[in-house]
């Protein structure tokens, strides 16, 4: 006992060590983590930004009236005029040349076939694939930079075009400029254009080929986001081969549809490594730190345990009723000579108590057992009498004795419902003492079919009670088998219908269905009458417990019958449960396992 108590205590202190230190160590990791990813989010944000003014930059420097041949040609730039009615061929360029004619000038990013512009010149064979690989994707509408100005004096426009498809100097400029121009950055630091989904010029490369990820595409979560719902996406992000702190914008037409992205990223790994190397430090410092815990906790606990461990085993001794006292040692501090003392003081109050307690349990079990027990002989004993007289008092009713004088059969019916009255006083509580004895079971039966078998039998008997009442049973079956006590069932259907009689209103139907399912059968009884309020439903299975009511006053009723359902259905693993809306309707049901 004493080496499991200290191993309690140093397995305690070491795990609550551990535990602070472990969520130490993820708290710092998280914020370490979050501060990295903060950090080069502001970055990137940042180049994106600078990116659109650096792509401000080239739309100045895209005028119509200022490009030169030779210009164009060093720019890759492609330079044309246009009437409006030749644009109008061309639905992209509409927008721009309606702004072109309002105010003289317009510019913005279109989607432009190449047709219109002659092409994009390659310089090599891996461009042209590039090429290739984007136009069997996207086709020969390219993403561009459109510049339009109205000539002066004539119909025509002067149109400035920039295709930005394998367009590298620009996202390598906004790389440089923005997140730096050495070697480290170029190697973590990424700039894209996107022309839809797909990669048109970047400097992302492929870490196996190591060329540039042109005709490559975003993840589908970031193009709905960005492409669909027209709103940034900031966030890490799968770039390609590896995770990317990455900030994406839409590209808007004139129409204000997304027709690109504007991409930048730096790689996240470069901004891990340090944090990783941190909490390793910081991790190795709690592992020792729970080393020099662990020992100091072993000491401590040795001098604590002992003496506690004592208290542990006279307290196991209690609990298993050997009710006696603990010797002090003589070498016991104060705390533990009080605890010990105070320990000695409730054993001995402990076992007066419970030898007090054992010998009201035993009086009041006898009582309960000599009343129970007198109950049912009470009860039985009624039950002859009471049933003999009311098979007299049937004859009589019936004309055997001659016909009864008028002014007898108002007494006669009240002699009647006594009778009946004092007939279900002596079967309910002779059903009670049964119920209240120890050891009270199922004696379950194979019914092969619970209708007929328990079910029409009630009905039978209350059928002349509910013509009494101009009342009518129905009763809708499934054909169902089930493993249960017939009697204790009978007595179950006789209480729940017996009350529908009772209780019912006139020349209404009492409607009673069984119900069967893969694992249960479902019964239930229906009447209409004044029912019960709802708020006093738990009280219905109350033992002896009534429900008053004033238009009830003159049925009489023992308030054992529920009590006796809701304990059978128990008994045989099932439950009841009551529904109804007051002054108009109540039904009865239990659901008990096949």
């Amino acid at each position: 006992m004493l080496r499991k108590l200290r191993g309690r205590f140093v397995l305690l202190a070491v795990g609550l060590t551990w535990l602070v230190g472990g969520v130490v160590a993820i708290l710092g990791y998280r914020q370490l983590t979050i501060g990295i990813r903060r950090e080069a989010m502001v970055r990137v944000e940042n180049a994106v930004r600078s990116g659109w003014e650096i792509v401000g930059a080239e739309f100045d420097r895209l005028d119509p009236l200022r490009l030169d041949p030779i210009s164009c040609a060093y720019l890759g730039v492609r330079r044309f005029e246009m009437t409006v009615s030749e644009a109008e061929e061309h639905r992209a360029l509409n927008t721009l040349f309606d702004r072109a004619e309002r105010s003289g000038r317009s510019k913005g990013f279109v989607l432009l076939n190449e047709s219109v512009y002659g092409g994009i010149e390659v310089r090599d064979s891996e461009e042209e694939a590039f090429l290739e690989a984007i136009q069997k994707i996207r086709g020969p509408e390219g993403l561009c930079m459109v510049s339009i100005v109205a000539k002066e004096s004539s119909p025509t426009f002067v149109v400035a075009v920039r295709p930005l498809r394998l367009l590298f100097w620009l996202p390598d400029r906004i790389r440089d400029i923005a997140l730096g121009g050495s070697s480290e950055s170029k190697a973590t630091a990424t700039v894209t254009i996107f022309e839809g989904p797909v990669r048109i010029a970047t400097n992302v490369r492929l870490e196996k080929e190591g060329r540039r990820a042109i005709a490559t595409t975003v993840s589908d979560e970031v193009a709905d986001r960005v492409l669909v719902r027209g709103k940034p996406w900031k966030d890490r992000a799968w770039v390609v081969d590896r995770w990317v702190i990455s900030y994406y914008e839409p590209i808007f037409s004139p129409d204000k549809n997304v027709i690109g992205m504007l991409y930048a990223g730096l790689d996240e790994a470069p901004y891990v490594v340090e944090g990783e190397r941190s909490i390793v430090v910081f991790l190795a410092s709690i592992l020792a730190l729970g080393v020099v815990v662990s020992g100091l906790a072993w000491y401590v606990g040795g001098s604590l345990t002992r003496p506690l461990s004592q208290l542990t085993s006279a307290v196991d001794a209690l609990g298993r009723g050997e009710h006696g006292t603990i010797e002090v040692p003589r070498r016991a501090t104060e705390e533990i000579r009080v605890l010990s003392e105070t320990f000695n003081s409730m054993s001995h109050s402990v076992t007066t108590k419970a030898e007090a307690l054992e010998a009201s349990r035993k009086q009041a079990q006898e009582a309960l057992d000599d009343y129970m027990e007198v109950l049912a002989f009470v009860a039985h004993e009624l039950k002859s009498p009471i049933s003999g007289a009311l098979s007299q008092m049937m004859l009589i009713e019936a004309g055997y004795a001659g016909e009864v004088p008028d002014k007898l059969r108002r007494p006669m019916a009240a002699i009647r419902r006594y009778l009946d009255y004092g007939k279900e006083m002596a079967l309910g509580f002779n059903n009670l003492s049964r119920a209240e004895t120890e050891g009270f079971s199922p004696k379950k039966q194979h019914v092969s079919d619970f209708e007929k078998e328990i079910v029409q039998p009630a009905i039978q008997d209350f059928s002349e009670a509910a013509s009494q009442n101009h009342m009518s049973i129905s009763c809708h079956a499934d054909l169902v088998s089930a493993e249960v006590d017939p009697g204790l069932m009978r007595t179950v259907m006789d209480n729940l219908i017996g009350n529908a009689v009772k209780y019912g209103k006139e020349g209404t139907t009492i409607r009673v269905a069984v119900k069967s399912s893969n694992e249960s059968i479902s019964v239930s009884v229906r009447n209409e009458g004044v029912g019960v309020p709802k708020e006093r439903f738990s009280d219905l299975f109350v033992k002896f417990s009534r429900i008053h009511d004033e238009s009830l006053k003159s049925k009489k009723g023992t308030g054992v019958g529920l009590y006796l359902v809701k304990r059978i259905i128990g008994i045989h693993g099932g439950r009841v449960d009551v529904n109804g809306e007051y002054g108009s309707w109540i039904e009865f049901s239990f659901d008990i396992p096949v």
